[in-house]
């Protein structure tokens, strides 16, 4: 984690995680819908964005999740959405606070 991660304050990181969750939400009704599209958007967003935070492997995850929208892949879309869910539930146990 880097020097700048480790000084965002908790509540930071809890509206962050809520975020998250509201992907997750947002990302299980595309896949209900047949959806791949927003991986694609949601995948880059956590991209750019999970490693200010010091989440490097939701970083990866997103990269995932952009390829999985790019390739049209049903089945690795699925396993990145039950990720991101993991990944939250995780981090809302305080299992993975640190990443």
């Amino acid at each position: 984690m880097t020097e700048f991660a480790m000084k965002i304050p908790e509540e930071m990181r809890k509206k962050y995680t809520e975020r998250r969750a509201r992907d997750a939400e947002l990302l299980t009704n595309a896949l209900e819908a047949g959806e791949l599209e927003p991986f694609g958007s949601v995948g880059h967003q956590l991209k750019g964005n999970a490693a200010t935070f010091g989440y490097e492997p939701l970083a990866e995850l997103g990269r995932k999740m952009e390829e999985a929208a790019e390739t049209h892949s049903l089945s690795d879309a699925k396993q990145c959405l039950f990720s991101l869910r993991a990944w939250i539930q995780d981090q809302t146990s305080g299992v993975g606070e640190d990443g």
